[in-house]
């Protein structure tokens, strides 16, 4: 595991960014809302999620080599000129994630991750056409999801109660209330047309959506991290099989309790489209199964090569549940929030 200080230190990151990133997610909503010009906006929140997406894959990575217990022989290697086009570099006007503290956390890295150069530009892009396609998805649809789930977002947004110029002038006043209330500015004064309850309503949906995307889109950049590590010849030679974790508490899905505890190869859960997320708030992580532990077990011979036969007995009722596709959740799909 990686030094409580980096942990402290990445968790602090990492939080400031999704900070940011919720802040940059109300005001282009809100601007949706509004028919404002929202570029500006949700080019912030890309460059917040790539970066976050960046940094998750490394943290991951590097955990895989320490608990693996490789050494990385490697000089440290610099950043700067590297990987980051102007876009990651531009802080947007935000405070807390920008360029400086971001290009130090990524440079810390230097010489525990095998081959970081070529490491973190394959990161670096797969991480900005991530946060694109969010972007894009989110400002083609984010808004309308909403107000599915808000009768008063969807009243605002549709017009469904235009008849008269008073009505009009209704359907103004609530897209600047909801605006408002969406990009947390203190609203008062509230006329009857609307209630407390549903301006906060509004802006709690905007929340829980950014949160559940930025979720969805870092835990599976900390999969591809692991996935990617755990693929390495230097990682197999020592590492040979994966085991498939969820967090078991009252929120665990009946399906995804089922699958805890399943190992296998890194190829064949690849093959089988079983890196993490396996749905919406997925909770699940890999843990490397070394060597010496797979052979206690009888999942490999002698020689550290995978046993498939032993490997399937030893999952059993775990593989039935993949086999007639009931993991990953039926139908789940990344690139952004449940529709």
């Amino acid at each position: 595991m990686m030094p409580n200080v980096l942990d402290s230190r990445f968790r602090s990151v990492l939080a400031a960014a999704l900070d940011l990133g919720r802040r940059a997610y109300a005001d282009a909503i809100a601007g949706e809302l509004l028919g404002e010009d929202t570029a500006p906006a949700w080019k912030r929140y890309r460059m917040i999620l790539a970066r976050s997406v960046v940094l998750s894959e490394l943290v991951a990575a590097q955990r895989v080599i320490e608990t693996s217990g490789i050494t990385v022989v490697a000089s440290h290697v610099p950043i700067r000129p590297m990987a980051f086009s102007h876009e990651y570099l531009d802080s947007g006007g935000d405070e807390g994630m920008v360029a400086g503290q971001f290009l130090e956390a990524i440079e810390s890295f230097g010489g525990k991750v095998p081959r970081l150069r070529s490491t973190v530009e394959h990161i670096a892009k797969r991480a900005w056409d991530t946060a694109t396609v969010s972007a894009e998805a989110e400002h083609r649809g984010a808004l309308n999801v909403l107000a599915n789930r808000s009768g008063v977002l969807q009243s605002a947004v549709r017009g469904s109660f235009w008849s008269s110029d008073s009505d009009l002038s209704t359907i103004v006043n609530m897209k600047h209330l909801l605006g408002r209330a969406i990009r947390g500015e203190s609203v008062r004064g509230i006329p009857g047309f609307i209630t407390a309850a549903q301006l906060d309503g509004a802006r709690h949906l905007a929340g829980a959506r950014l949160e559940t995307i930025y979720r969805n889109n870092l835990h599976t950049a900390y999969a591809d991290g692991q996935a990617e590590t755990l693929s390495s010849p230097e990682v197999q030679r020592v590492v040979p099989l994966v085991e498939l974790q969820e967090i078991l508490d009252k929120r665990t899905r009946a399906n995804h309790r089922a699958i805890s505890g399943y190992i296998n190869t890194i190829t064949e859960i690849d093959r089988q489209g079983l890196r993490f997320p396996n749905g919406h708030n997925c909770r699940g992580f890999f843990v490397p199964v070394s060597t010496a532990m797979a052979r206690q077990r009888g999942l490999v011979s002698e020689t550290g090569v995978p046993d498939a036969e032993a490997i399937r007995t030893y999952n059993g009722s775990r593989q039935d549940v993949i086999d007639r596709g009931e993991y990953p959740d039926p139908g789940f799909r990344l690139g952004g929030a449940a529709a």
